[in-house]
């Protein structure tokens, strides 16, 4: 199923996050091989960890949100579409493997 903008922007952020993330982690870990200080740094990480966490959460309320208006929709068929219970009732698919077989 193809994702709304909601949802992209949800996982967008989350995902952005998650890299500045990660280029702290790489920071602290520099600070702490030169045997630096790197409690603040550590504090940034805790507190952004919580916004990656609320993001994903709310991110994944997005998708059941989605799924749920999704499932409501149903299928959407032309009235001029051919309605069969076989598929050997389907002048498409006739056509299809008279010229399959025919190879």
């Amino acid at each position: 199923m193809a994702r709304s903008p909601a949802d992209n922007l949800a996982n967008y952020n989350s995902e952005n996050l998650r890299r500045e993330v990660n280029a702290l982690i790489k920071e602290i870990g520099q600070i702490k091989r030169n045997k630096g200080n790197a409690d603040e740094l550590i504090a940034k990480k805790a507190e952004m960890d919580k916004e990656v966490a609320a993001l994903t959460v709310k991110a994944n309320e997005l998708v059941k949100k989605r799924d749920a208006k999704a499932f409501l929709l149903g299928n959407i068929v032309d009235k001029n579409s051919a309605v069969s219970t076989t598929e050997v009732c389907d002048l498409m698919s006739l056509k299809y493997l008279s010229s399959w077989i025919g190879r």
